[in-house]
């Protein structure tokens, strides 16, 4: 036979077991909205990463171009002021046969 007290101590414990229950549903779905929207928010960052990464590659092609571009300037001005130094003689070695190294 169930005593009195517990089958009232039950009655009113009821409401509270539910709404404990309806809290804890309510928690878990709070964490499940958040791991999505966490997910999504780190793959957005996961592709932005990604195309700096490519832009980065496109600055770093554009230096080594331009240092290229420099570097060929360089060489057509070393070679322009090397045709510049030539002199009487040279024309007349050369006509020899005979090559002139003017650096050595």
């Amino acid at each position: 036979m169930v005593r009195p007290i517990d089958i009232h101590d039950q009655l009113t414990k009821t409401p509270l077991i539910e709404r404990v229950q309806q809290l804890e549903k309510t928690a878990e779905q709070g964490q499940q909205k958040f791991s999505q929207i966490y997910n999504e928010q780190f793959s957005q960052k996961q592709l932005q990463t990604t195309q700096s990464v490519d832009s980065d590659d496109k600055i770093r092609d554009t230096y080594e171009k331009q240092a290229r571009q420099q570097d060929a300037q360089k060489q057509k001005k070393k070679h322009a002021a090397k045709s510049e130094k030539s002199d009487d003689d040279e024309k007349e070695m050369t006509l020899l046969g005979l090559e002139i190294d003017l650096l050595a």
